[in-house]
């Protein structure tokens, strides 16, 4: 008797053993990998094992998740490098060295595509380096990624005005402005278009408006001060110049005495920040209000404005 027990458990253990390797596939000794979408986020297949073996393996939710942490790891890695190549290629801009800043906002732009902040430093490069349409083309790019940003907006506005395309300009300053009406940069920029192409009414309203909100801004001041003289009206002319010429700083440093200052801010800005910190504009306000005494026969103070032009850096 216990040598048929022995022989019907050894019969069984060596059926069960049979079956269990029936119920695997014929692959069932090797890893068979599926498609993946990206790098570490595997879709399906990673294994093809039996039922039997399921409490062997991991389940492919966790495999799931455990690509998607490393697809995160990665992409913050490459979006942790993008940052750095990003504050590298903003110091360089800011230095002045606007070649080597794009090169660096180039590579900000290869580590990260969705990074709007590269874009839009490159394309301020391409502005400094007179490169309008890359620029533009820039600008474009980080509106795709960020369809709010409003300032990438003004700025290609302000590269079509560098083309000499002064229409397109006020378009596009239209739209900014009917998304950010108190945004002043693009204001004053349509206020000082306007007033180039004789569109006096409308000048004078964005002029005004920038006044209502910024009492004291110079760009707005002189704005109104040369539509004033060119209409004839001397009085309210040199009023509004002697304004202009009342914030003048006692000296001008090396650095507000740049021949081109503005080519280190964004053009979005480039309307209402540089004027306020150049000799330039109090160069043209002297020498406007110099010609307004002029033509009023005020000979001794037109002289006396005309050397105080001069005389700045």
């Amino acid at each position: 008797p216990e040598r048929f027990m022995f022989r019907v458990c050894r019969a069984l253990l060596f059926r069960g053993v049979l079956l269990g390797a029936r119920s695997l596939p014929v692959h069932a000794s090797r890893v068979r990998y599926g498609p993946t979408l990206a790098p570490g986020r595997i879709v399906t297949g990673r294994y093809q094992f039996s039922r039997s073996f399921s409490n062997r393996r991991p389940q492919l939710d966790d495999i799931i998740d455990i690509g998607d942490e490393g697809e995160d790891d990665d992409g913050g890695s490459s979006r942790s490098s993008g940052s750095h190549l990003h504050e590298r290629a903003s110091a360089l801009y800011v230095a002045g060295h606007f070649q080597a800043a794009l090169q660096e906002y180039t590579k900000a732009i290869q580590a990260d595509y969705e990074l709007a902040p590269a874009y839009e430093g490159r394309a301020n490069c391409y502005v400094a380096l007179r490169q309008y349409d890359l620029a533009t083309r820039d600008f474009f790019h980080a509106i795709h990624i960020n369809p709010a940003s409003y300032q990438s907006l003004a700025s290609i506005g302000y590269c079509n005005v560098c083309l000499g395309k002064d229409d397109v300009a006020i378009k596009y300053y239209d739209q900014v402005l009917s998304l950010m009406p108190n945004y002043l940069p693009a204001r004053g920029e349509r206020a000082d278009l306007h007033a180039k192409m004789n569109n006096i009414d409308q000048a004078l309203e964005d002029y005004m408006t920038i006044l209502k909100t910024d009492p004291v801004s110079l760009p707005a001041l002189m704005g109104l001060a040369k539509i004033a003289l060119h209409e004839g009206d001397l009085e309210n002319a040199c009023q509004l110049y002697a304004r202009v010429v009342s914030r003048q700083p006692p000296e001008f440093t090396a650095q507000t005495a740049g021949t081109e200052p503005s080519t280190a801010l964004t053009p979005a800005r480039a309307w209402s920040q540089p004027r306020y910190s150049t000799p330039a504009l109090f160069t043209e306000a002297w020498t406007g209000m110099g010609l307004a005494q002029y033509t009023q026969e005020n000979n001794k103070e037109a002289v006396e404005s005309f050397t105080r032009a001069l005389a700045l850096p």
